[in-house]
């Protein structure tokens, strides 16, 4: 029995960049309340009158973000029809995961754990109250990109070709600022271009309750667990739907 595929990307993109990704990039805001039972947005610190404090990171890296399993390798671009170059895109490992952004921008909640009103404090006496529930994290970072690649394999030495308008050779931290689209493919279980355009979440770091008898109530970074299975690694049900029902038009 294997996870949902917008699970499993969430759950191995935190294992690997200490970060949890969105399929539906957009889907989430800094100060969203998330059920992490079921991925469901249950509300936003300010239906409980939760004071914070939004800051803009300005030191973030000249080059954009790409984020990548090991074993992915770029092909050479090849020409193909007219004004049209191809080049392939190949996974050694299985569920490897690919991530490229545009135009990034990081948002955070300022004094999240520190000083006599901070988040943490506002969001134990909630707790305490009985107005916070144990299995719910509240989103504390976002990373949101104008522009995004997202591409995640299904199984051993899984490839893709790409096709793009431009015949100079490509990197492969270069391929976000080329015009993109999809070709021919070999288990391959998702794969995505947001359009430029405005900013979406793409990222984001969470955090809730733990309660223990030694170090009593902490506002804490929280893992999220693992819900339930279901027979295919890559299927997607209705239900329940996991921070929001994603569809691509």
């Amino acid at each position: 029995m294997m996870k949902k595929l917008n699970i499993y990307y969430s759950e191995e993109f935190y294992e690997l960049f200490g970060k949890h990704a969105l399929m539906n990039p957009g889907t989430v805001k800094l100060g969203d309340i998330i059920n992490y039972d079921t991925f469901e947005v249950v509300g936003s610190l300010s239906d409980l009158g939760i004071d914070y404090t939004e800051e803009e990171q300005f030191d973030m890296p000249d080059v954009e973000p790409i984020y990548k399993s090991q074993g992915i390798r770029m092909g050479t671009l090849s020409a193909g029809q007219e004004k049209v170059a191809k080049f392939g895109l190949t996974f050694s490992t299985d569920n490897s995961l690919f991530l490229s952004t545009k135009g990034s921008k990081v948002l955070r909640i300022v004094e999240d754990n520190i000083g006599s009103n901070n988040l943490g404090s506002q969001v134990i006496a909630k707790y305490n109250q009985g107005k916070w529930e144990r299995n719910w994290i509240v989103v504390t970072e976002v990373e949101c990109a104008k522009k995004a690649i997202i591409i995640l394999s299904n199984g051993k030495n899984a490839e893709i070709e790409l096709k793009t308008d431009s015949n100079l050779p490509l990197a492969i931290g270069e391929m976000i600022n080329a015009n993109l689209s999809f070709g021919s493919e070999s288990s391959i279980g998702f794969r995505y271009v947001m359009p430029e355009g405005e900013y979406r979440s793409v990222l984001f770091k969470a955090k809730g309750i733990d309660e223990s008898f030694f170090r009593g109530t902490r506002f804490i970074s929280r893992d999220f667990p693992s819900p339930e299975t279901v027979p295919s690694p890559f299927e997607v049900s209705n239900e329940p739907n996991y921070l929001t029902e994603f569809m691509w038009k």
